[in-house]
């Protein structure tokens, strides 16, 4: 027969799947449901976007093997994207990126997250400079001017 635990959150009796393991307490698992610990990891996101974009770049950091040296003091949280001068937004649903939503960019990605190597700047930049260098960026530009000065002539 298969173990079940109340949430006290959701007053619900589920089988122990729908927990989370947490080892230290006294059966286990942790005392809210899958679902209910969801929501209020959602509620935390939406009341503390900044803190968590930290949140999820640390877990980043380590398992790449990367340095992780961020707190919310250390950033520079500017209101528009200082690469394509668009409004940022802080926050939004999680897993949802748009052009708009805030970003770490390491600046040189192999520094890892540190206050002299992370700018904010909006996942469109970001999603544009990729992994690339500057002269990469630089070439891509200039193909991207060549190709919209040839116009209608196909790329001839």
């Amino acid at each position: 027969m298969s173990k079940t635990k109340t949430c006290p959150k959701c007053k619900v009796d589920q089988l122990y799947e729908f927990f989370h393991r947490k080892s230290g307490s006294k059966d286990g698992m942790q005392s809210w449901c899958h679902e209910c610990t969801r929501e209020s990891v959602l509620v935390w996101q939406r009341k503390n976007p900044r803190k968590a974009l930290l949140h999820n770049a640390k877990g980043r950091a380590k398992k790449a093997g990367l340095p992780f040296e961020l707190t919310v003091h250390v950033l520079n949280w500017p209101s528009h994207c200082p690469v394509l001068g668009i409004p940022l937004i802080y926050g939004g649903e999680r897993g949802r990126q748009h052009a708009q939503s805030a970003s770490l960019d390491r600046v040189i990605p192999h520094l890892g997250y540190t206050a002299t190597n992370v700018r904010v700047i909006s996942w469109r930049a970001n999603s544009i400079k990729g992994d690339a260098e500057a002269y990469e960026l630089h070439k891509v530009a200039e193909y991207a001017t060549r190709c919209e000065e040839e116009g209608d002539e196909g790329g001839k």
